[in-house]
């Protein structure tokens, strides 16, 4: 059981997920055989597992085993301060995946505090809680522009520099440190510091590439990022080459709804629809129409700002003028209430109907979605 969890950590760290979930659920099955269910031995199985699951967003099911994970190491006679440190803060981890900062950064404190006492501030474990509490932080930012509210991109971004610094003191080529960076550039782009945020990005991909191989999921976000910037630039055919070669892990490694899988749908097929490949595009939109619509619009500020209008693009491509109608006048509305008439996703959402309507040879709205 300790070999697989070992082996389990490993490919988590590496985010590799397959073989990091198939080593955990092993672990788990045995400790449970072994000990039972409320055997510190099985919490820190259920931990491991929760850790696997919740790093690919699946909080569905890691958050019932880490709560009781740390329910079961919270009751035992001898405290073990450590292992209940490394669960709260793995908890904390899937909870701000989840977008639930609010209730992840009291478990991040907790954890904090915890291993300040058994490590010290100057320890790896130390710096992996850091991590999590500018994961929170960085929540709530987006938690704060979704709701229209002062969102401190600057300080989130201080909070990400200072981690990357401590890990370029500690361990300079840790794989842990490819996270903070990933959503350091992130926050550059939110910043529109696009320059930038290339320029990281274009380092922290080739390190990636020499460490780990381009097959694992650190790579493939890597590939994502840089398309979200190339679509910035318009550059679409870039888009296709950074997508392309990962993009069945990409779309495999995330559950269907989570906003990474919508983005790279959406972003792979508009690429394709705008050169001059739009019916391979239309499977790619479709699903990112059908699967992330409930996905929070914020997340496509910085690209095709929703997914109504990705489709309705598409289908304005190829001829379907009555199918694309109602698509982009959705797309139009929901851009122009949440980001306003002057924001250049929203002229891009009127340019796109004016195109409709001349192709469609109806000049009054034509005329009516005139660009300014």
């Amino acid at each position: 059981a300790q070999a697989h969890q070992t082996l389990s950590r490993v490919y988590n760290r590496l985010e590799v997920a397959g073989p990091a979930e198939q080593h955990a659920r092993t672990a788990l099955a045995i400790a449970r055989r072994l000990h039972g269910n409320d055997s510190p031995e099985t919490a820190g199985a259920e931990a491991a597992l929760g850790a696997v699951l919740g790093r690919c967003f699946r909080i569905d099911e890691a958050e019932p085993l880490l709560r009781h994970a740390l329910a079961v190491q919270r009751r035992q006679p001898q405290l073990d301060l450590h292992a209940i440190a490394d669960t709260l803060r793995v908890l904390g981890r899937s909870l701000n995946g989840a977008r639930r900062p609010r209730e992840a950064k009291p478990l991040i404190e907790e954890a904090l505090a915890l291993t300040r006492l058994t490590e010290g501030e100057h320890s790896m474990a130390f710096l992996r809680v850091l991590v999590e509490s500018a994961r929170a932080r960085h929540m709530e930012t987006e938690i704060a522009a979704i709701e229209g509210k002062p969102a401190d991109l600057d300080g989130t971004a201080a909070a990400y520099r200072r981690v990357i610094a401590l890990y370029d003191e500690f361990s300079p080529h840790s794989f842990e440190s490819y996270a903070p960076k990933m959503n350091l550039c992130i926050c550059l782009a939110r910043l529109r510091r696009f320059d930038e945020a290339k320029q990281t990005l274009s380092a922290l991909q080739d390190q990636c590439r020499q460490a780990l191989g381009e097959n694992n999921l650190n790579y493939a976000t890597t590939c994502l990022l840089r398309a979200v910037l190339a679509f910035h630039d318009g550059n679409n055919a870039e888009m296709l080459d950074q997508l392309y070669p990962p993009l069945e892990l990409l779309l495999t490694s995330f559950p269907p709804t989570e906003r990474n899988t919508t983005q790279t749908r959406g972003l792979y097929g508009l690429a394709l629809t705008r050169t001059g490949r739009a019916a391979e595009g239309e499977p790619y939109l479709r699903a990112a129409y059908e699967q992330g619509r409930n996905v929070p619009r914020f997340a496509f500020e910085f690209t095709f700002g929703n997914v109504e209008s990705a489709l309705g693009e598409c289908l304005l491509t190829q001829g379907r003028y009555a199918e694309a109608e109602p698509l982009l006048l959705a797309g139009y509305e929901e851009l122009n209430a949440r980001l306003g008439a002057a924001h250049a996703q929203t002229e891009q959402a009127v340019g796109r109907l004016h195109d409709l309507y001349l192709a469609w040879e109806k000049p009054a709205q034509a005329t009516r979605y005139a660009r300014r």
